[in-house]
């Protein structure tokens, strides 16, 4: 049971709509900035009826650390920009998790 929560246990893999089983140390599975590592999450998926893409960042912490920090994600094109400003979530809330809560930047496919 300790190992199933411990913060020293391996990360799984962090591809979006993957069951992938393979665990590896943070080094191995995602990108180094500002001397912390971060996971950026881009997916798409149906919001109801709507396809949407959504775009998240996990930071490589416990999730009472994380909360600490906040980040923003902006994109633009054609004179028209949509920000989103959010909380950082742990690497250890699922993707499933975060795109379920809706807790990020959504954007409209056409």
């Amino acid at each position: 049971m300790h190992e199933a929560l411990c913060n020293c246990r391996p990360y799984n893999c962090l591809y979006a709509g993957s069951e992938c089983s393979v665990t590896e140390d943070i080094p191995f599975l995602v990108f180094h900035c500002f001397g912390q590592y971060f996971c950026l999450h881009f997916e798409a998926f149906q919001l109801g009826m709507s396809p949407v893409y959504m775009a998240f960042l996990r930071f490589m912490v416990d999730e009472a650390d994380a909360r600490n920090y906040s980040y923003s994600l902006e994109v633009g094109a054609n004179g028209r920009k949509l920000i989103w400003e959010g909380t950082l979530r742990s690497i250890r809330d699922s993707h499933r998790k975060v795109r379920d809560s809706h807790d990020g930047l959504i954007i409209q496919r056409r």
